[in-house]
């Protein structure tokens, strides 16, 4: 809030420690006191489970487990990249879905920044998801610019070809 320049916030996951209501309802009342919008993905300790729907508690909290966003020039999307509450991934082949109708409304010549859990990093220190290279692709024909997660609670960035992946102790 004390920085005029910031315009949003996007967090990456791992608001809560199993996933109970209680805990998202506390995170959410601090993040409502952003002044500026903010985005979440769930991470695997978001996952309650105790119920048919894992992710009804999120759910309920913050809406659905994926978005898009366009912002100055940029579209900004966020997805799902949970397995339970695993640590080594798949995306499921219905946010694969989901992503790939995402991108049908998205301008080629657009730079993308995508936000998820679970880290994209091509060399990443731990807990690439398994299907990573799959994800990635469907943004080919994309400047998708800026791959962001949580889960690995280190700092670890890297550049491959125009984009820039990150992922930071802060978003997890």
């Amino acid at each position: 809030n004390g920085n005029e320049e910031v315009q949003f916030t996007c967090v990456l996951g791992d608001i809560a420690a199993d996933g109970r209501q209680e805990e998202l309802a506390l995170a959410k009342t601090v993040f409502d006191k952003l002044k500026q919008p903010y985005f979440v993905v769930p991470g695997n300790h978001d996952v309650f489970l105790r119920d048919e729907d894992i992710f009804k508690n999120y759910t309920s909290t913050f809406g659905a487990t994926h978005w898009i966003h366009e912002k100055n020039n940029w579209t900004f999307i966020g997805f799902n990249s949970c397995e339970g509450v695993k640590s080594d991934v798949i995306v499921s082949a219905e946010e694969l879905v989901w992503l790939q109708q995402c991108l049908k409304d998205v301008d080629t010549e657009k730079p993308i920044a995508l936000f998820c859990h679970h880290p994209l990093n091509p060399h990443t220190k731990a807990y690439r998801i398994k299907n990573a290279d799959e994800t990635l692709g469907l943004f080919a024909d994309y400047k998708l610019k800026l791959i962001a997660a949580g889960h690995w609670h280190g700092n670890q960035m890297e550049q491959q070809d125009a984009a820039t992946f990150t992922t930071t102790a802060c978003c997890s």
